[in-house]
């Protein structure tokens, strides 16, 4: 397991720093890509080429690599993208001849199964708390002695489960929110993360009423890096999507994806 990423700085720079989206290298370099508008667009910045023409914009939302708009001159060194796909690029232009693209990938973790269970379950070797690794998405289980650690807890007698934050009674560095899918049928069609101020999103507090989990339930999963009484959206967080697939007694199984390149990034595609 790796080591959790535990960041307090919320600078630009260091930010960008951690976002950490493979880069490929073309005519063009790029050197920061980070969230932007709470998340619902990519910003990217690169190092200015002299002598161009201009820069070529690029996104494969429509299936491949495409052009999408053409900044002129070799001053502009940013774009921000606003629709979702799973990469962007920019290159130069010289004599309407196009450069090699430097892009950036937004392609999501695996999707990873995990086993979650009640804080009710009798069995103390089921841990009832877990948080979520920042930098993979992973699901970590956190015991009742170490509860203070976690950004959330499952609840409720068997076959009855509930999911709640953690924030502030036991983390208030960060907590957890779901955000109940009903339109689409399967992850693969939730592709943007509902917008942080949308009224759906589950409370982070603690003492909430928490949400019902079933088998067959699909969720937007919001991590919220909430600092000291400040919850909402950061430059910090994580976005992901999950499927519930069973509950069983006092165990739920489900299956997740997350935006791991770049922090606080919406899209999920």
């Amino acid at each position: 397991m790796k080591k959790l990423l535990y960041l307090g700085v919320l600078l630009g720079l260091a930010v960008s720093a951690c976002n950490k989206a493979p880069i490929s290298e073309g005519s063009v370099t790029i050197w920061r890509r980070y969230a932007v508008a709470q998340g619902d667009s990519l910003k990217i910045e690169w190092l200015k080429v002299d002598g161009t023409d201009g820069y070529v914009l690029y996104d494969n939302s429509s299936g491949t690599l495409q052009p999408i708009d053409t900044l002129e001159g070799d001053t502009i060194l940013s774009y921000v993208f606003g629709t979702v796909c799973t990469q962007v690029g920019v290159s130069t232009i010289l004599d309407g001849e196009l450069g090699d693209p430097g892009t950036v990938d937004l392609s999501l973790t695996a999707l990873d199964t995990t086993v979650l269970y009640s804080r009710n379950d009798p069995d103390t070797t089921h841990y009832g708390y877990f948080r979520v690794d920042l930098n993979t998405g992973d699901i970590i289980l956190v015991d009742s002695a170490h509860r203070y650690q976690s950004y959330g807890f499952l609840k409720g007698p068997q076959d009855t489960i509930t999911f709640h934050s953690s924030y502030i009674l036991y983390e208030n560095d960060a907590g957890v929110r779901l955000y109940r899918e009903t339109t689409a049928s399967s992850l693969d069609e939730m592709t943007k993360a509902p917008a942080p101020s949308d009224s759906g999103w589950s409370t982070v507090n603690f003492d909430s009423a928490g949400v019902a989990l079933a088998a067959g339930d699909l969720f937007y999963f919001w991590v919220d890096e909430c600092g000291i009484g400040a919850p909402g959206w950061t430059s910090l967080d994580l976005f992901g999507k999950m499927e519930v697939l069973s509950v069983s007694g006092y165990t739920v199984t489900v299956r997740c994806r997350w935006q791991t390149g770049v922090f606080a990034l919406r899209w999920l595609k």
